[in-house]
């Protein structure tokens, strides 16, 4: 079995879970493991794999094409038939230059905001066609752009609004353009940095699931695991660190060394996330951030949204972008360095 403890085992064995880089960090308590080898699935469109994004009854693929004409390409789940292109690119009507995907939508809605004409639209993804079904536009006032958006519900959306130097993480009602509520940054590294603090440092992914959500640092070994309360952010766990590295900063390497800038030293820890229904999954780095074109994680940590260690994935595969489907038990990736025309697919336990 690939499972590291069988389910006829008698002693329920904990280890300390060492990173596939075999770079120790921080301890954590996983009582599984698992070794999973890829199937493959072929993608015959001709495009470059951006990102890959799941709905009830639909996969779709974000194509980083420079010169692409569509943005997001609709297959059907899990057959991967290919349907339909959508969502132009351009200046005109219904088209867009600068989409960013809007996370954690139910059914078959795919919403997104073009950071270039600050507006958000609604999609509703049928096997024929892709229905626009609302859009409006919205920016706030200041320099700080919305990013990592994640639906709560029909109107509350749990958001990083950031510039270089700036960054909160903020839930928004969008029916009344207002900021419901807002938290700092978990470490003051604006104090303790000053003038080299950019907000890279202390960068995180958000994914939400119901009213649940959770945080996982790029730059720290770290994930923050909390729910919306009452329409208050409320973080109410973590994993790994209580303290950030001592980050290489954002100057040239004087001393020799393999890359030019000092920053790219820097490890990266959580590379992407997935929001399932049950669990939240994690994709472990541990490589320089100079090194993060060419390559990828091929570690998945799996944690109750209760932020509680349920099972380690280690694929055979490195992966940069994944979903999962929680009621097949299958993940599914690519490698955006490395892979052009496949999707990886596991089956886990």
């Amino acid at each position: 079995m690939n499972i590291f403890i069988s389910k006829y085992g008698i002693m329920f064995v904990m280890f300390f879970f060492i990173s596939c880089s075999k770079t120790s960090i921080n301890k954590k308590q996983f009582p599984f493991t698992q070794k999973l080898e890829a199937e493959f699935i072929k993608i015959e469109e001709i495009i470059k794999f951006e990102n890959i994004y799941k709905l009830n009854d639909f996969v779709i693929i974000r194509d980083g094409n420079s010169n692409n004409e569509y943005f997001f390409y609709v297959y059907k789940y899990p057959e991967f038939d290919f349907l339909y292109a959508f969502a132009p690119k351009g200046n005109g009507a219904e088209e867009y230059l600068m989409p960013t995907v809007i996370k954690s939508t139910q059914n078959n809605l795919f919403l997104f905001r073009d950071h270039a004409t600050d507006r958000f639209v609604t999609y509703e993804i049928t096997d024929s066609l892709s229905l626009l079904i609302n859009k409006f536009d919205f920016r706030p006032t200041d320099d700080r752009f919305m990013w990592e958006i994640n639906c709560m519900n029909d109107s509350l959306y749990l958001l990083k609004r950031s510039n270089n130097k700036w960054c909160r993480r903020e839930l928004w009602n969008y029916s009344s353009f207002s900021i419901v509520d807002s938290i700092p940054n978990t470490f003051d590294l604006v104090k303790n940095m000053g003038k080299d603090y950019y907000t890279t440092f202390d960068d995180c992914w958000i994914i939400s699931s119901g009213d649940k959500f959770a945080f996982g640092y790029f730059f720290i070994d770290r994930i923050e695991f909390g729910s919306i309360k009452n329409n208050k952010i409320e973080i109410e766990k973590s994993i790994g660190e209580n303290s950030p590295p001592d980050f290489y900063l954002y100057k040239k390497n004087v001393v020799k060394g393999k890359y030019k800038y000092n920053v790219d030293n820097n490890i990266v820890y959580y590379e992407s996330m997935c929001s399932g229904y049950e669990n939240v999954y994690a994709l472990f780095s541990g490589i320089p951030w100079g090194d993060n074109e060419k390559m990828h994680s091929s570690c998945i940590e799996i944690y109750s949204w209760d932020g509680t260690p349920k099972t380690l994935v280690e694929l055979d595969k490195s992966i940069s972008h994944f979903i999962v489907d929680e009621e097949a038990k299958a993940i599914y990736g690519f490698d955006i360095s490395n892979t052009e025309d496949v999707i990886y697919k596991y089956t886990y336990r």
